[in-house]
């Protein structure tokens, strides 16, 4: 259907884009001052921390009934198979968005604001950019979290690694609705 086919030309464009950053390149997006241990322990931990804090959040969600992203990504479970959707939202996704939103948004915009302010922003936008509103305070205190442990870190990995823990339990319990 419809949606399953925007689902597909999605997973298309983000596979040509990861690839094209990957191949420029940039040493920057999986350098950090943290070894590899460290990155995948404070990605691990702050998971945790930030998965209990949003339970709340995400069962009045689940109450509520709504959907839009999960219906698209649903539909690309059932059209190109779950582990499309795997691919898409634990690899693809985290790679691309920590790129723009806390390497090239928040260097940006770091450039001419106090981190704490530049930080709200591209957590904001983040948020905004799944157009999702129920779902809003999840994503910003996501992209909070992200941004700072991306400037603590002072590379993009512990940032990434996060954000693919986070995107790939939605994927698994996702996984669970009937399609």
């Amino acid at each position: 259907d419809a949606m399953a086919n925007e689902g597909g030309c999605a997973i298309v464009l983000s596979a040509i884009l990861s690839t094209a950053l990957l191949r420029r390149g940039d040493g920057a997006l999986f350098r950090s001052r943290w070894s590899i241990a460290k990155s995948v322990g404070a990605a691990l931990g702050a998971a945790l921390v930030f998965f209990m804090g949003a339970g709340v959040l995400l069962r009045v969600q689940q109450a509520s009934g709504v959907a839009g992203l999960d219906e698209m990504l649903g539909a690309i479970g059932t059209t190109y198979g779950w582990g499309a959707v795997f691919v898409l939202a634990a690899i693809v996704a985290p790679t691309m968005e920590e790129f723009l939103f806390r390497s090239v948004l928040l260097d940006s915009l770091g450039a001419w604001m106090p981190f704490a302010l530049a930080n709200i922003a591209q957590a904001s936008l983040f948020a905004a950019a799944h157009f999702d509103l129920s779902r809003w305070p999840f994503l910003f205190a996501l992209g909070l979290l992200c941004g700072a442990i991306r400037r603590r870190a002072a590379g993009l990995l512990p940032a990434i690694l996060l954000h693919a823990i986070n995107n790939t339990v939605a994927t698994l319990v996702l996984m669970q609705q009937p399609w």
